[in-house]
């Protein structure tokens, strides 16, 4: 004799962040094809929360002879962000950006270096700061595009 359990098999089928269905078994013994007299197919629907991406984009100036943090973020918010350096053709000398990223071995360091009339950029997933160094005689702009979800 089959003891009535509730042991759900669970099928989850995804739909591009639509509707979830899940499949559940047989309500008495838990098989998805069973021999129960009592055939209690149980079906859920949920609704997966819809994820949106959303993009911030920063830009500004930087001056010669100087060394700043031009953006940290204290919360990992963000999944990814672009970083731009542009190096005037009028510099002396070359500008270096770093980017600090959160990865499983702890904070990475990518290096980003522009020579005078460059625009140098790169892409880190779980960017955690960025600074900018400049020789005395060196100006140029910075971009920093930053995505992060969003739920609705």
């Amino acid at each position: 004799m089959r003891k009535n359990r509730q042991k759900d098999i669970i099928k989850v089928i995804q739909n591009n962040n639509q509707v979830v269905s899940l499949k559940v078994g047989c309500g008495i013994c838990g098989k998805k094809k069973c021999k129960c007299k009592k055939k209690k197919k149980v079906r859920r629907f949920i609704k997966a929360a819809k994820a949106q991406i959303f993009q911030e984009k920063i830009c500004g100036n930087f001056g010669p002879g100087a060394t700043l943090e031009v953006w940290t973020n204290s919360v990992s918010d963000y999944i990814q962000g672009t970083f731009e350096v542009f190096n005037s053709s009028s510099s002396d000398g070359e500008v270096t950006g770093k980017v600090a990223s959160a990865s499983l071995e702890g904070l990475t360091s990518t290096p980003i270096t522009a020579p005078p009339g460059w625009t140098v950029g790169t892409s880190v997933k779980h960017p955690k700061t960025f600074t900018i160094a400049t020789s005395s005689a060196s100006n140029g702009t910075y971009c920093i595009t930053l995505y992060k979800h969003v739920k609705s």
